[in-house]
This record gives structure tokens, sequence and C-alpha cells, in this order.
């Protein structure tokens, strides 16, 4: 695998974090990046949709505290991986199922690279709709920790509608490469005032995250295709009631979530054998991106869980 750029200054990773160029079986070339941490295993993590490599080095530093390693991605369409698009800055998958072909090119890289296992998996809203189908597929995992995983999209019954409409209307036609225009271009993402962001309650993570997007601007990827969120709804409901994996899990949800749907949340993790999810008073999207004390609570339960079952099947 050849190495690819890791912008350290913006990512304050822990020391000798390392990134590589991989290759997906049609073709996209994606960055895998990888920080050393220790000797309990390697949290696989799967990004939110706009996020980035550089994005989880403080999670990273987070977990090497801990004792683990941490492996991540730019999905196809983000960060330096191949942008499907143009403008290059729009969120564009042509099926949704694609992700996991870059989930795939991650877990051989891992093998090519003798990335410490045990593995577990950290999954972020989009990539928590990732996750879960790739684990219903047989991604290889002791235990997962979901934050605000996207099993649906907070949107108005109108909103939904004209989505899912507009969507099949558009199959196959330039068209459906468009903005959807209630969501947020690339300027408005990177200058989003601190009082109206949906992410994180804390100022210092909130100025870090802005921090990272004026330095590196080519990293962002900004409002999704019209096709993204159609693809996105379709996958969304194949998962609603599909069988569920057995692997111990746990999900953290704000009482302040804004992005996604809360309901499909609670529906699959009351289906769920040996999980649990957890409500955080006050959180906003990225529980484990809060206030200080909301973070250690975060990061000490994903550490008890993966502890725990290190040595699981």
């Amino acid at each position: 695998m050849e190495p690819a750029p890791l912008y350290h200054d913006i990512a304050l990773g822990p020391e000798g974090g390392k990134a590589y160029w991989m290759l997906t079986t049609d073709g996209v070339q994606l960055r895998a990046g990888f920080w050393p941490g220790g000797d309990k295993g390697t949290v696989l993590i799967l990004p939110g949709r706009t996020e980035f490599v550089e994005r989880y080095g403080i999670v990273a530093k987070e977990l090497a505290n801990r004792g683990y390693n941490t492996l991540t991605l730019d999905y196809r369409g983000h960060g330096l991986s191949d942008r499907l698009t143009t403008p290059a800055d729009r969120g564009h998958v042509d099926d949704f199922r694609d992700y996991q072909l870059d989930v795939a090119a991650l877990m051989r890289l891992a093998k090519a690279q003798n990335i410490p296992e045990p593995f577990f998996l950290f999954a972020n809203s989009m990539g928590g709709c990732i996750g879960l189908r790739a684990l219903q597929e047989g991604l290889n995992v002791k235990a997962v920790c979901f934050n605000a995983p996207m099993w649906g999209i907070k949107m108005s019954s109108t909103e939904r509608f004209a989505a899912r409409a507009i969507g099949r209307l558009v199959q196959n036609k330039k068209l459906c490469h468009a903005r959807v225009p209630t969501m947020p271009d690339t300027e408005s993402v990177i200058e989003q005032p601190f009082t109206e962001n949906a992410v994180t309650r804390s100022k210092e993570v909130f100025s870090h995250l802005r921090f990272q997007m004026r330095e590196r601007p080519e990293l962002v990827t900004g409002s999704p295709s019209i096709n993204w969120l159609h693809q996105a709804l379709l996958e969304c409901d194949r998962l609603a009631n599909s069988p569920l994996p057995t692997i111990p899990a746990v999900t953290f949800l704000g009482t302040d979530e804004n992005l996604v749907d809360a309901s499909p949340v609670h529906h699959i993790m009351k289906r769920w054998q040996n999980a649990k999810l957890i409500t955080v008073p006050g959180s906003k999207h990225e529980v484990f991106l809060d206030l200080p004390d909301v973070g250690n609570a975060f990061y000490t339960e994903l550490d008890a869980l993966f502890s725990q079952n290190r040595a699981a099947g």
C-alpha cells in the first residue's frame, strides 16, 4: 500500500500516525489513516457524512490513552479519496451499498499492514448505517459502539415524501448529482457559527473542527446530492426490520439530537439482543465530542465494552 498524506498539524493525533492509499474493487482510490495506541487491539472507525481522517485525530488520542490503535478512512467522495462529481465537494454515491466496498478495502489494508487485532467498531452517524450493514455481512469485530447512528434521517414528512419522489424521478439522469437545496453547501459548513451547530456543546471542540476545515478546505464535503439522499433513505428502509447481529453493542444518543431520526434508533436497539442504548441529556449529535465530563463517560463506557469482549468469539 502506497503512503498517503496525513495532516498531523490539524489532526492532533497520537505520535506515529500514518496514512495509506487503497483501491476498492470498483476502482475508487481511498485514503486510510492509522494511529498506534497500545496492546488492546484496534478500533475501526466508520465516520459520519462529510467527515475525514484528520477529524478523528483527537478521538485516536483518547483511544490511545486507553490502549487502543485506531484505523479509519475517507469514504468515496470524502476527504482525499476520489470525488465522484463535479463540483468535487458534492456528497454523492451511486448506490449506498457501494460504501461496503470502502469497508472491504479498509479490511484488506488492515490485513496487508498487519494491523493489531482484535478489532472493534466505532461507527458515527452515517457510519452507523454503513456499519450495521457491514456487521450483517460478517465484519469481523468483537463489539460495536454506535454514536447517533443514521438509521433514519431527521426530516419533516413533506421533505421525506419529496426526497423519495424526486429521487425516483432523477435516476440515471445528470440531475441526480444536483445538490439537495435544503442542505448547506461547503462554505456554509466551514463558516457555521457555534450557536447554530448541531454537533457539540463544547466551544473548544467546535473551534478545533472549524480550524481543520478552514486550514484544509479540500477535505470538506458539502451538501449531499439528490441521489445520495434517495439512496440513504432506501438503505434506512432496508435496515429497519432486518435481522440484527449478535455481537455486543452500545449506542449513544443525545436528547438534543437534530440530524438523525431518533425513532429508528430506539426501534432497532429494542430488538438487539446483548445491547443497550444510552441517552445523554442535553447532548447534541456527537456525544464523544461533548463537554469533557460527558466525553470521559463515553470513552469509559466504550473501553468497558471493548475490554470485556476482547476474547469473545
